[in-house]
């Protein structure tokens, strides 16, 4: 999170003062409080991946596409600015930012 931090606050206006949306796969209870308290992201925006992480377990990055289908059954608003974080084995890390486009 050190790194990831101030490349995200320097790239996007994303942390002012925080993601409008969170579409995370952080592994676990753990890693959800680290990211939470390293990018300063309140632990509420985590509910769809501790939801993800109760039924279906920690099957690696790919689960964040389950809470990204969660994400979209009541999803933001439009011009919502959000982050999609995902981890893998060892340290490695994928981090996104988007903005939320509603269908025409």
């Amino acid at each position: 999170m050190p790194g990831l931090k101030p490349w995200l606050q320097d790239e996007t206006p994303l942390f002012s003062p925080e993601p409008d949306f969170l579409v995370s796969h952080t592994g676990g209870p753990r890693i959800m409080y680290e990211v939470s308290k390293g990018l300063g992201i309140p632990p509420a925006r985590f509910e769809l991946s501790e939801k993800s992480l109760a039924r279906r377990g920690n099957t690696a990055g790919v689960v964040v596409f389950d809470v990204r289908e969660q994400t979209f059954t009541e999803p933001p608003r439009p011009g919502a600015l959000g982050l999609v974080i995902a981890f893998g084995p060892g340290v490695t890390t994928v981090a996104v930012t988007g903005t939320w486009i509603a269908e025409p």
